[in-house]
């Protein structure tokens, strides 16, 4: 085979590599890239250096897969742990996972940024929830010493809201947080934990109850973080509750806002379109009706992208006045940058 430069080879694998990765979770085995970037490595000696740190590059890991992945990298000779960008934890109902020596061998994982922690459903007989949270808990702050993670995902079916903030406060260095579930049970959180002050993307998704809990907790820091971009499930907002008082007090600083899962009745969404005076981009998910409304609430004259994914799947609602919208959207001076 022709001599190439390495600097060229790598270039095209890191292209590759681009192309093939799929999303964080939907994967098997430890590598979410696929079969495609390891069998690369095997057309010749250049090739391999960096087709194995594309390999290894996204990692998931469950209580069954960790003896045998701490094997590998006994035996490998690649440093596959500095390899590691993403890192997807995946827990069982048992609290026992990674135990202390483990934990502390992921702070060798110097490109590690971005963290996943997905949580089983806890509603199993003989789950012993205190020592399992406490282990969620213990993990969080052992790997919150690495100070690269920048971007934190936790996915849940329900948990108590400290165990939540707990977790989430172990990462001082997050720039975006995406907290997803389908309830946080209100607890009482005696001193606030402080939260990274670098967040700027905030993704949230809980569903259920305790939404508002969440944002309470926000409005308790002394030194919250600056919101840029919001992602918000407005469905179970309600509209005296923590999650208006937070946009009425930060709206001003939120530049990209999308509100998801609007149902038909709602002032919550309304409100936040509202607060969010200096918006850019907005996009809302959901049922969206009437949609005037929430054209009307737009109160700032930077808006550049207006996105509606709507769901018209009820017989029973009356379609929007689609060339009324697009009458305001023309002549009203607050979207000519659109």
């Amino acid at each position: 085979m022709r001599d190439f430069p390495q600097e060229l080879i790598d270039e095209i694998l890191d292209q590759a590599a681009a192309q093939k990765s799929g999303f964080p979770g939907f994967s098997p085995g430890w590598s979410l890239k696929g079969k495609g970037v390891g069998t690369r490595g095997l057309v010749c000696r250049q090739w391999w250096p960096r087709s194995r740190m594309h390999l290894f590059s996204h990692v998931t890991l469950r209580p069954t897969t960790i003896q045998s992945f701490f094997d590998l990298v006994d035996t490998s000779q690649s440093p596959i742990l500095t390899f590691i960008a993403s890192l997807d934890l995946r827990f069982a109902p048992d609290p026992r996972f990674l135990d202390e020596g483990q934990r502390t061998r992921f702070r060798e994982c110097c490109q590690l940024t971005n963290l996943w922690i997905y949580l089983p459903n806890l509603e199993l007989p003989g789950t012993d929830t205190t020592e399992f949270y406490s282990s969620v808990q213990l993990h969080a702050s052992s790997l919150g010493i690495v100070p690269s993670i920048s971007w934190f995902s936790m996915n849940f079916e329900s948990i108590p809201l400290s165990v939540a903030v707990g977790v989430v406060s172990a990462f001082p260095a997050l720039h975006t947080l995406r907290v997803s579930g389908l309830e946080l049970v209100r607890v009482v959180i005696p001193q606030p934990h402080p939260l990274s002050v670098r967040i700027h993307t905030l993704e949230f998704g809980v569903r259920g109850e305790g939404v508002d809990g969440f944002f309470s907790y926000l409005l308790s820091l002394p030194d919250p973080p600056l919101l840029r971009n919001v992602d918000l499930d407005v469905g179970r907002a309600d509209p005296d509750g923590a999650v208006v008082h937070y946009l009425r007090k930060s709206g001003s600083i939120i530049q990209h806002l999308t509100l998801e899962e609007i149902p038909l009745e709602t002032s919550c969404a309304r409100l936040a379109i509202q607060y969010a005076i200096n918006l850019q981009d907005l996009y809302l998910i959901g049922e969206v009706v009437p949609l005037l409304d929430f054209v009307a609430a737009v109160s700032s004259h930077k808006l550049a992208t207006f996105r509606i994914y709507q769901i018209l799947w009820a017989e029973d609602v009356t379609p929007n006045p689609w060339s009324e919208i697009e009458a305001v959207l023309t002549a009203d001076s607050r979207f000519r940058g659109l």
